[in-house]
């Protein structure tokens, strides 16, 4: 009797403990990621969270701090949506176990040499005592010359659009409709002074424009209604 007694102690001592969900969230390749794009190149700065545990996962970010150069353009995704800055709080949509998702920061330079510093707070909603720091360095130390780069004043109209949009394309040879997610979704041949573009196919949203010369690169936002 005095055995089973303390058989059973024994296991009420275990269970608590076995009970205690571990955490679930594992940040992949460490907390600080260090990127180093071209100043004429889009690029996606990513850092992945992988669900290790044997149960679905959420998980919640928050913004700490943005240090980001008012000349560059930006998107961020999570596994849900993309936005056109820099999110102040979300939730990812749940993760199945073993599944992995990433913040994919992605930066327009426009040909800006400069540094980006981002933080933000993540963890497992179902573990809100734990949570993690994770950032970017983002380092651009060199630019292409000011005739080669054109970022601002580039005749986009209407913008708003509805589904015609006409673009000054002197110089281009190529425009490409960019989404949020860094997708080309369009792309249009030009050989005169203006192009015009349908985006009738594309869904409501906010999109990047890139025309590309042989001595010109030009990038530019716009609306689609």
């Amino acid at each position: 009797m005095k055995k089973a007694f303390k058989l059973l102690a024994f296991i009420a001592i275990l269970a608590p403990a076995a009970a205690i969900a571990q955490p679930k969230l594992t940040i992949q390749d460490g907390k600080i990621h260090n990127y180093y794009p071209e100043a004429t190149v889009d690029t996606d700065c990513n850092i992945y969270f992988k669900n290790t545990g044997d149960s679905g996962l959420r998980i919640a970010y928050k913004k700490i701090s943005v240090d980001y150069p008012s000349g560059w353009d930006v998107s961020l995704c999570d596994n849900r949506n993309c936005f056109f800055d820099f999110r102040d709080r979300d939730t990812f949509s749940a993760l199945k176990a073993g599944e992995k998702t990433s913040i994919k920061i992605t930066v327009f330079p426009k040909g800006s040499s400069d540094t980006a510093h981002i933080k933000y707070a993540v963890w497992d909603i179902a573990n809100p005592g734990k949570i993690d720091t994770v950032e970017w360095n983002i380092y651009i130390r060199w630019a292409a010359s000011v005739d080669q780069i054109e970022g601002f004043g580039w005749n986009i109209s209407p913008n708003p659009a509805q589904n015609m949009v006409k673009v000054a394309s002197a110089g281009l040879q190529t425009i490409h409709v960019i989404n949020l997610q860094g997708q080309t979704v369009l792309t249009a041949k030009t050989n005169a002074a203006s192009t015009d573009i349908d985006l009738s196919s594309l869904p409501a949203g906010q999109y990047f424009l890139r025309g590309i010369g042989a001595e010109v690169i030009r990038t530019g936002r716009i609306i689609k209604n």
